[in-house]
């Protein structure tokens, strides 16, 4: 027997992507947990979240900063993965690696 899908009005779909972005969970680990295809959210992400933009919310660790000089700039990513790179790494890359870790989440 074949899988069977289920159709979901534009109110529910903006309903996942606001609750995935709250959720702190990769993509594919909210598919998973909602019975989703990953395919089918990421073009949802892309259609209802910033007019197919999402922006990444970027704090600044004031007490690491304020304990010890910053020689890395760490980006924290759903799933505990973490990507770091030196302060002096030329700004094309830091742009790049961002771009990149956008694409993953």
């Amino acid at each position: 027997m074949g899988r069977i899908f289920k159709r979901y009005n534009q109110e529910e779909k903006t309903g996942f992507c606001k609750d995935w972005e709250a959720s702190g969970l990769s993509q594919s680990e909210y598919c998973r947990g909602n019975g989703l295809s990953v395919t089918t959210f990421n073009s949802w992400l892309k259609k209802f979240s910033a007019g197919g933009k999402k922006f990444i919310p970027v704090t600044l660790d004031a007490q690491a900063a304020a304990e010890e000089v910053l020689q890395f700039l760490e980006i924290k990513l759903p799933g505990k993965l973490l990507v770091k790179l030196p302060l002096t790494a030329e700004a094309s890359l830091i742009s790049r690696v961002i771009r990149e870790v956008g694409r993953c989440i």
